[in-house]
């Protein structure tokens, strides 16, 4: 997580800092947090759509060097979006 400013809290760390900015592991709202995206135009290969590596999330949170190792050894799935309606208002 970026935040403005560092603060102690039990369960939060360890704590960067760069180019002035602190950025902190806090396990416990990564444990709560849910993602959501929200496609406006189509999203593919071409103009960069999200790519994952399925179930990578069980490995839990990794370094750079096992981050990298999974990402060689795993079968990147690109998550194609092409909005199947087309929102048309009449006013």
């Amino acid at each position: 997580m970026t935040l403005n400013r560092r603060f102690d809290f039990n369960g939060w760390g360890p704590w960067t800092t760069n180019d002035g900015v602190y950025h902190v592991l806090a396990r416990y709202v990564l444990d709560q947090m849910v993602t959501v995206r929200i496609h406006l135009d189509h999203a593919d290969e071409g103009n960069g759509c999200l790519v994952v590596i399925p179930r990578s999330h069980r490995l839990g949170i990794l370094g750079s060097t096992e981050s990298s190792e999974v990402v060689e050894a795993g079968n990147p799935t690109s998550c194609a979006v092409v909005p199947a309606v087309r929102c048309q208002c009449t006013l």
